[in-house]
């Protein structure tokens, strides 16, 4: 994955946790090239829902007081400059995790990292 960062831009993974665990878990992962933010309001899942229709899921978890965001990567179109489009960015791709009985409600068949 580093070398997404290094050709053509960021990867950023959000968690539903605080900042001081994302960022224990960039350090334990041994993923410092990438991005790691904590986002325990879920305002990230919400407004990507809102704007893309990505499907992201919030569900029900102890220890998470606004839910506990699943799986989900989605990917923009970069701009002729070379830079993310800000004002409009342009979603070409799109996965989430879907919680359900044959999942475990998305705790078994995740993606692995780094």
């Amino acid at each position: 994955m580093p070398a997404i960062g290094e050709r053509v831009g960021r990867v950023i993974f959000i968690t539903s946790q605080p900042q001081e665990l994302a960022d224990h878990a960039k350090l334990l992962w041994q993923c410092e090239s990438l991005e790691f933010l904590g986002d325990p309001s879920n305002a990230l899942s919400a407004h990507f829902n809102a704007a893309y229709d990505s499907g992201i899921a919030v569900t029900d978890k102890g220890g998470y007081a606004q839910g506990m965001q699943q799986p989900a990567v989605l990917v923009f179109k970069r701009g002729p400059d070379d830079t993310p489009h800000i004002t409009a960015p342009t979603l070409i791709f799109m996965w989430a995790t879907e919680p359900g009985l044959m999942n475990l409600g998305g705790a078994s068949d995740r993606p692995k990292c780094c």
